[in-house]
């Protein structure tokens, strides 16, 4: 009996190192995406201030300056809009790899429970049963 507790201990314990290593796995994929995502969006943002800047220092009428800054204020727009929609994407794929991983790890934990139980149950029954004496009449 004893063997068999510790076959399920053990069970358990390499069960579980798997799983954490898949959750750290699937952890550092989601972040090195999402890193390399607000680096780009980084950059853009210091391209576009630079490209602002430079429309100050190379226009000299206002009306000019005005049309040039609502062309680059559209063209980023469209920059970070489609940034925005990537990240949506990004975070869906990513709850969906979750979902997964849990799913998966669930059911490997249920299995495990689910031949733990007769032995549990088998060593905490009484050795003999007991007939209960029947009741009475009133």
């Amino acid at each position: 009996m004893q063997n068999d507790m510790m076959n399920f201990f053990n069970e358990i314990s390499q069960n579980a190192l798997k799983s954490a290593n898949e959750l750290i796995e699937l952890n550092t994929r989601v972040l090195n995406k999402t890193i390399e995502r607000q680096v780009e969006l980084g950059n853009a943002f210091v391209e576009g201030s630079k490209k602002q800047a430079d429309l100050f220092q190379s226009t000299k009428d206002p009306k000019e300056l005005v049309e040039k800054q609502a062309k680059l204020a559209e063209q980023y727009s469209a920059i970070f809009v489609e940034a925005a929609k990537e990240n949506m994407a990004l975070a869906q794929k990513a709850s969906e790899e979750y979902k997964v991983w849990f799913e998966k790890n669930a059911a490997a934990a249920n299995q495990v429970a689910q031949k733990a139980a007769p032995a549990a149950v088998a060593k905490s029954a009484p050795r003999t049963a007991r007939k209960a004496a029947p009741r009475r009449k009133a």
